[in-house]
Parts: C-alpha cells; structure tokens; sequence
C-alpha cells in the first residue's frame, strides 16, 4: 500500500493564495451503539472555502465492513459535497466489539491534502 501526495512545494505565494481550503464539518463521526448485523449510515460535509475548485482526488477507508461513497469529486468555491459512510457491522469479525476505523480524504488543498477523519461505535447483542 502507498499513500501518494501532491507536491505542492513549488507553489508560489499568489498560487497558494488563490488554492481552494478545504474544511469539513466533523473530525469524528461517532456512530453510537449498532445493533450487531445491521447497517449504520453517516454523513459529512466537504466545503470549499478557497478561490479555485477542489478537487477530492479520494475518499477512502481500509476496511471492508466501511464503504465510502463522494457526492461530487470537484467542488467550486463556496461549495460543498457530502461524503456518505456505510458501515455493515455483519461483515465485521464475530469478536468485534467496537468500530473503530479512519477514513482518509485525499484533497487538491495545499495546506491540507490528506485529512482523516475517525469513524467510531460500539457494537450490540
């Protein structure tokens, strides 16, 4: 596995000014307690506060249980995207007791390019 960034190193000040910022609406998505062999859906936003289109290059997490699915992957300035979290806890191994996984999102945002965000819950009988 291999976790490929941009090189924004050569980025002149004015190029860095006018980059989009990304920004998003939760750091964690805590699911709460789910009842083993169901399925939890979570939302979070993705806004662009820069001055040129951001562009979600992935949005991604490494277990299986956890799908991931990006509204749009380009996003104008003074826009936003949502990103939906599944996470099918009857594909999870039978001695979980916790969902604890990351989901990492990949961006064009120079100052920011690879964002994790923690996906959390705790599982029931």
């Amino acid at each position: 596995m291999a976790i490929v960034n941009e090189d924004f190193s050569k980025l002149t000040p004015q190029q860095r000014e006018k980059a989009p910022k990304a920004a998003y609406s939760t750091s964690s998505i805590d699911l709460g307690r789910i009842q083993r062999g169901k399925v939890a859906h979570a939302e979070l936003t993705v806004d662009n506060y820069g001055k040129s289109p951001l562009i979600i290059r992935r949005a991604s997490c490494p277990e299986d249980f956890v799908k991931v699915k990006c509204g749009k992957e380009k996003i104008n300035p003074g826009s936003q995207a949502k990103i939906t979290v599944t996470v099918d806890t009857g594909k999870m191994p039978a001695d979980s007791g916790l969902v604890n996984s990351r989901l990492s999102v990949i961006t064009n945002d120079p100052s920011r390019p690879s964002s994790p965000i923690r996906i959390v819950g705790e599982l029931t009988d």
